[in-house]
């Protein structure tokens, strides 16, 4: 466990325990992103199924918060679990800023929708590829 991991961690069990002292009822909501690139590449890896991986991480986190004595939050509700809801979240915040939805991408008002180069090439590199921008 790294001591950056950790901080969080004790940060808001310190700091639920000190408001459920004052006598605050509190809902302490942990979510688990348990979906994205990082899990999805390192399920790839393992061959494994990102819910595999992301399972894995999650009892090792609560194996580290239990060594060091943080309880465990009210709620763990994971990403999964609730896309819909995030989603419609998200369309509403960008719709209220003015934001304009045009075939699944979001725009800017008086943005239009067309499909250009982000200006990079890709190089040849052993391992993989490396992008690097077409005036280098």
């Amino acid at each position: 466990l790294h001591v950056g991991n950790a901080r969080p961690m004790i940060l808001f069990d310190v700091l639920r325990r000190y408001l459920e002292y004052r006598g605050y009822n509190v809902t302490f909501v942990q979510t688990f992103t348990d979906v994205d690139d990082k899990i999805i590449k390192r399920a790839n890896e393992e061959h494994a199924t990102s819910q595999e991986i992301s399972e894995k991480y999650i009892e090792e986190y609560f194996k580290d918060a239990h060594g060091l004595g943080v309880r465990d939050a009210t709620v763990h509700p994971k990403a999964t679990e609730n896309i819909q809801q995030i989603t419609r979240n998200l369309e509403g915040i960008l719709s209220k800023a003015g934001y304009v939805n045009v075939k699944r991408f979001w725009l800017k008002p008086g943005q239009q929708a067309v499909a250009k180069p982000a200006g990079r090439t890709a190089a040849p590199r052993k391992g993989g590829i490396r992008y690097k921008k077409a005036n280098e």
